[in-house]
């Protein structure tokens, strides 16, 4: 997803390939909503490969009682999925929202990796916290999803809320992410500047 989010923002600027693409009749944001639908369907084949893996992973354990502790199964997977494919929009929007800060493909790696760097550390803020299941973790992007994953993993009833929140967060993140990217394919500095 990072390679695809960087080339269709970055790598066409650094192609000059952007500027052809902007000239056509079609809208700033319809251009923004195909690349990141492109983007997001790669997200989504890597949602689809991991959960696979996972659920064939679980097959191959031969310990009946590490097995007990791993039920991983249909269920399992559509709610991991349920949770997950909003998130993969929201991740795809934010990368290339990024991505479109590099003049070049190397400065937009960069950038998603402080970006990647940040995320990674924002399940770690679970730990830290004494109250744990609260409803306002809901309400926060990686961590929301952490907290509805860990619940299915422990076999606890999940309500609607649990999906509803952190998906209508992400694809709310996600649309606020494409319309600042919109905003910045009007700037010239963005759109010329590959130096």
């Amino acid at each position: 997803t990072l390679s695809v989010a960087i080339d269709v923002t970055a790598g066409e600027r650094e192609r000059g390939s952007l500027e052809p693409l902007l000239t056509t009749p079609a809208d700033r944001l319809g251009i923004v909503i195909g690349k990141w639908m492109t983007v997001t369907f790669y997200g989504w084949i890597i949602v689809f490969l991991t959960l696979s893996g996972f659920w064939i992973s679980t097959k191959l354990i031969r310990s009946e009682s590490l097995a007990s502790l791993m039920q991983f199964g249909p269920p399992q997977i559509l709610t991991f999925g349920l949770t997950l494919l909003p998130f993969a929009g929201f991740t795809s929007a934010l990368l290339m929202l990024v991505a479109t800060y590099g003049r070049t493909f190397k400065e937009a790696q960069t950038y998603a990796s402080y970006l990647m760097m940040l995320v990674s550390f924002v399940p770690l803020l679970s730990l830290f916290f004494k109250q744990k299941d609260q409803l306002w973790q809901l309400f926060i992007p990686i961590m929301s999803q952490q907290f509805v994953m860990e619940r299915v993993v422990r076999g606890e009833i999940l309500k609607l809320q649990d999906f509803l929140i952190p998906g209508g967060m992400a694809l709310t993140l996600a649309m606020m992410s494409l319309l600042i990217q919109r905003w910045l394919l009007a700037q010239e500095r963005i759109v010329f500047g590959r130096s």
